[in-house]
């Protein structure tokens, strides 16, 4: 119960300590849970483009399968553009934006 916890809630490292510790075998591939984890915090830190480029690369149909998950962080995605903190808004969707708005 332990490292299912520290697995879910993304500690990698406190989770491998724990297995040594222990004996108990992690149930999941350690280089999925670190993917995970620089996903989340690229969420995070309001780098959604980046976060959603990343989920595609790593995970290819998972967005195509969970369209909630999907309009969330295009939702998030949003909400950083206009706080201008998203840094995957294209200079020229962003150019073209700014000539119909002026």
């Amino acid at each position: 119960m332990v490292s299912t916890y520290l697995v879910h809630h993304g500690y990698c490292s406190t989770a491998q300590a724990f297995t040594r510790a222990t004996g108990q075998p992690i149930d999941e591939d350690i280089a999925s849970i670190k993917n995970r984890q620089r996903i989340s915090k690229l969420v995070l830190s309001g780098r959604i483009g980046e976060a959603i480029e990343a989920t595609r690369r790593l995970y290819p149909a998972l967005l195509e399968r969970d369209h909630e998950l999907l309009f969330l962080l295009k939702c998030r995605q949003f909400v950083e553009m206009v706080n201008g903190s998203d840094s995957q808004v294209s200079p020229d969707r962003h150019s073209s934006t700014q000539r119909h708005c002026v």
